[in-house]
C-alpha cells in the first residue's frame, strides 16, 4: 500500500494561507517546521493554476534529494529523480522534454545553469539556500539567475546567516533584486562593517533595522516558539564579581584602550577598530589573557570556580548538566542521572586533582583535572572496577572520563610528570 501526503499542520496552512498570493519568497522557517511540505503544497497550487503541464526544478544537497522524491510521490507526482544522473544526461533530459518537476543536487547548478534556463521552468525551489550565499561561487551565481528568470520561486532555510549578514544578499537578492541591489559591493558598503585588510571578513551592521525590515519583505518567518510556544526552562543569570586586581586591571584597559583612544582621536566607539580589544576584555573577564605572541596568562579564576561549584551541586543532586564553553577547561558534557555510580567517580576525579593541586609546588589551573591524572584515573578504574560495576556502567564511566582528557590542551607539556602523576596517597583516595 503506498502511502500518501498527510495533511498540513496548523502552522504549515497558515503560512500557506499568508504566502499564496506572494509569487517569489524565502521560507525562512526553523528547522523540523515542516517547510519542504508547505512548498510541496505550494507546488501543487501552482500546478493547478496553469493550464499546461508544469514545469519545476527543486535544487537541494545530496542527501536530501531522495526525500524530495518521496514526498513527491506521495503527492501522487512522478519526479525526476536527476540527482543521480550526470550533468550531460540533465541536459540533454532538459531538451528533450517540455515539462516535468526535476530533483537535482545543487552541486550541479553551476554547470546546468544555461540549459535550465533555456527550459524556463515555471517554479524553482532551493532547498538549503543558504548554500547560495557565496558572492562568487558557480553555485550561488546560478541559482540567482534562475530565480531572476523564474516566476515562482521558494527558498528554504532555517540557517539564513550561518556566517554572518552579509550572507543574506546571496540568497535574497534572487527574491527581490530592485530591493537588495545587484551589486554585493554596493550592498556591503551601505550595510556591512567589514574588516579593511580582509574585506571577506565582516565585523557587524551599520543599518540593522534596515536590514531586518528587507529581510520581513521577502521572508516569512516562523521560530520554534511560534508554533510550540516557549521552551520549558528558565533563564537564570548568574553574576560573578571580579577580584579587585582584575577589576582595576579591566577598568585600566577600557580607559586606555578605548575611552582614551576615542577621545583622543576623535574617533567612534565601535567594532571597526576596536574587535580586538574587545576580544581582550572578554578574555580578561573569562580569567586569562593573550600576550602578543600569543601565550595565556592565568589572571583569576572566578567564573571556572562558579561554574565548577554549580556542577558539583548538578552531580550531588543526580541530575544532569550541559556545559557549553569554548575556553577547552570545562568537560563537554557530565551525564549523571542514568548511571548509579558515575556520581561517586566524578568526585573521585574532583577530589584527586584537588590534592594534586595543593601538593604541587606548580601552580596548576583550577581545572576539573588535569589530563595526565585522568589517564592515571582511567587505568586505576580500569583494574579497581571489574568487580564493583556492570559493564555497561565501567564502559560509561570510563567514556566519560576518557572524553575529558582532550578538552585540557597539552598539560603535559607545562608541568612535569612526577607532579601530576598519582602518588600513593591519590592511590589510596580511590580505595577510600
Amino acid at each position: 500500500m503506498s502511502k500518501v501526503l498527510p495533511p498540513l499542520w496548523g502552522h504549515q496552512q497558515a503560512c500557506l494561507d499568508r504566502t499564496h498570493a506572494r509569487p517569489k519568497l524565502m521560507l525562512l522557517h526553523s528547522p523540523r517546521l515542516g517547510k519542504s511540505r508547505v512548498a510541496v503544497e505550494f507546488l501543487l497550487s501552482t500546478q493547478r493554476g496553469l493550464e499546461r503541464p508544469l514545469r519545476a526544478l527543486i535544487a537541494a544537497p545530496l542527501v536530501v534529494c531522495p526525500q524530495w522524491v518521496q514526498v513527491l510521490t506521495e503527492a501522487k507526482e512522478m519526479p525526476i529523480p536527476a540527482f543521480g544522473w550526470s550533468s550531460t544526461r540533465i541536459a540533454a533530459w532538459l531538451k528533450a522534454n517540455k515539462a516535468g518537476i526535476v530533483v537535482v543536487n545543487d552541486d550541479k547548478l553551476g554547470k546546468l545553469v544555461d540549459p535550465i534556463l533555456s527550459w524556463r521552468p515555471d517554479l524553482f525551489i532551493g532547498d538549503e539556500s543558504h548554500r547560495y550565499k557565496g558572492k562568487s561561487t558557480l553555485r550561488g551565481k546560478a541559482a540567482r539567475r534562475i530565480c531572476w528568470l523564474t516566476d515562482y520561486v521558494r527558498l528554504l532555510t532555517g540557517t539564513p546567516t550561518p556566517n554572518n549578514v552579509g550572507n543574506l544578499w546571496g540568497q535574497l537578492v534572487g527574491i527581490d533584486k530592485a530591493l537588495w541591489g545587484a551589486s554585493y559591493e554596493r550592498f556591503a558598503k551601505k550595510y556591512l562593517i567589514r574588516d579593511s585588510m580582509f574585506p571577506d571578513k565582516i565585523l557587524g551592521v551599520l543599518h540593522p533595522e534596515k536590514i531586518r525590515e528587507m529581510l520581513l519583505q521577502c521572508a516569512d518567518i516562523v521560530r520554534r516558539e511560534d508554533v510550540f510556544g516557549p521552551d520549558q526552562w528558565q533563564t537564570i543569570i548568574r553574576e560573578v564579581s571580579l577580584p579587585p586586581k582584575a577589576a582595576d586591571l579591566y577598568a585600566s584597559l577600557v580607559k586606555d584602550w578605548i575611552t582614551v583612544d576615542a577621545l583622543q582621536k576623535n574617533e567612534t566607539i565601535d567594532v571597526t577598530h576596536k574587535l580586538q580589544r574587545i576580544i581582550r576584555l572578554q578574555q580578561l573577564t573569562s580569567g586569562f589573557i593573550k600576550d602578543v605572541n600569543g601565550e595565556l596568562h592565568k589572571i583569576h579564576s572566578t567564573k571556572i570556580d562558579a561554574v565548577m561549584h554549580d556542577l558539583e551541586e548538578i552531580i550531588e543532586s543526580g541530575d544532569q548538566g550541559t556545559c557549553f564553553e569554548s575556553m577547552g577547561v570545562l568537560p563537554d558534557k557530565i551525564g549523571v542521572k542514568q548511571l548509579r555510580r558515575l556520581n561517586f567517580m566524578v568526585q573521585v576525579a574532583l577530589q584527586l586533582y584537588r590534592q594534586i593541586q595543593e601538593e604541587s609546588e606548580y601552580h596548576l589551573p583550577p581545572l576539573p583535572m588535569c589530563s595526565l591524572c585522568l589517564k592515571d584515573l582511567v587505568s586505576t578504574l580500569n583494574s579497581k572496577l571489574g568487580t564493583e560495576y556492570t559493564p555497561p556502567e565501567k564502559a560509561n564511566a570510563l567514556a566519560c572520563i576518557n572524553a575529558l582528557i582532550p578538552l585540557i590542551p597539552s598539560l603535559q607539556g607545562h608541568y612535569p610528570a612526577k607532579k601530576t602523576s598519582m602518588s600513593p596517597s591519590h592511590t589510596q583516595t580511590l580505595e577510600n
